[in-house]
């Protein structure tokens, strides 16, 4: 896309999705301006853009740029604006790199999400975890003390046996 410093495009190629997004020839669009294709408030970003460009002669970068199509699609376009120069060295028009990004940015919100959701799952599965590692440490606990129970219950028993086998005996001699 190219703009003259006069505010009208000069479109030597525009996007496909915007052609057929607006419904407008290529020929039909040279001359006009972002205000005739978009709302108010993207053409009024965009103009803020070109005139930033077309003030410092610098290149523009614009990493995400919402736009909206005659369908009403929104896209998400990385935009790049170079100045193109006469021969004296006065900027004369807008040289706009344009890149649809609206495929990576929904692949990105989608990672995002699964990534989230992938997380949720995680604190959940460990607290999960915790729990289940909390019962076997209280299961544990309950084995060694019924083994220990049992244990002392055994070295209870072999000298009562010995005392009671010696009650009968002297119950008998008596």
């Amino acid at each position: 896309m190219a703009v003259n410093c006069t505010w009208h495009s000069v479109r030597a190629w525009m996007p496909l999705f915007l052609m057929k997004g607006h419904g407008y020839s290529r020929e039909a669009m040279f001359g006009k301006s972002d205000y005739d294709f978009f709302p108010q408030a993207e053409a009024d970003w965009f103009r803020q853009k070109d005139t930033e460009m077309f003030a410092t002669g610098a290149q523009v970068t614009i990493d995400e740029e919402p736009l909206t199509d005659g369908q009403g699609r929104r896209h998400i376009l990385a935009t790049t604006k170079v100045p193109l120069r006469s021969p004296s060295g006065e900027v004369t028009h807008l040289i706009g790199i344009i890149h649809d990004i609206t495929r990576l940015k929904a692949a990105e919100e989608a990672l995002r999400q699964a990534n989230d959701d992938l997380e949720r799952r995680v604190r959940e599965r460990t607290a999960a975890l915790e729990i289940a590692q909390e019962e076997l440490v209280r299961k544990e606990r309950l084995a060694v003390l019924g083994q220990l129970a049992g244990g002392l219950a055994h070295q209870i028993r072999n000298p009562l046996g010995a005392i009671t086998n010696a009650a009968y005996l002297l119950k008998r001699k008596l």
